[in-house]
């Protein structure tokens, strides 16, 4: 039966012996070990709003107030590692959204109590 037909199968594997010198003239490349130096990063001290941020979210517009306290815990956080850049971008987001929903909180109880007093006049 010949082995070089269609239908021959290959060995399930091959073993290869390959000389521990062969084709490399070369010595052994060892790559100096490199120090690295982590230094930790100051804290900054950006504001955080967070009790405002608390506030505004229990007693003025709930869902400005939600977005305030996230920005004011992402700002603590950027302080923590001492991003200054990120902590007070983070840190005017968490006031402005504070300050909307103060603003819309004011103007909600205005909008109440002139319903009330039309409905009771």
């Amino acid at each position: 039966m010949d082995n070089t037909g269609p239908s021959a199968m290959p060995p399930p594997y091959q073993t290869f012996y390959i000389s521990p010198d062969a084709g490399s003239n070369q010595g052994l490349f060892v790559q100096p070990q490199q120090t690295i130096i982590i230094t930790p990063s100051q804290p900054t001290k950006e504001p955080d709003f967070l009790a405002y941020s608390i506030f505004t979210m229990l007693c003025c517009f709930l869902p400005l107030g939600v977005t305030a306290l996230v920005f004011s815990i992402q700002t603590r956080q950027a302080n923590e590692v001492g991003d200054q850049t990120a902590a007070r971008r983070l840190s005017i987001l968490a006031r402005s959204f504070a300050h909307i929903a103060l603003g819309i909180g004011i103007v909600l109880a205005f909008v109440y109590i002139a319903i009330i007093a039309i409905v009771l006049a």
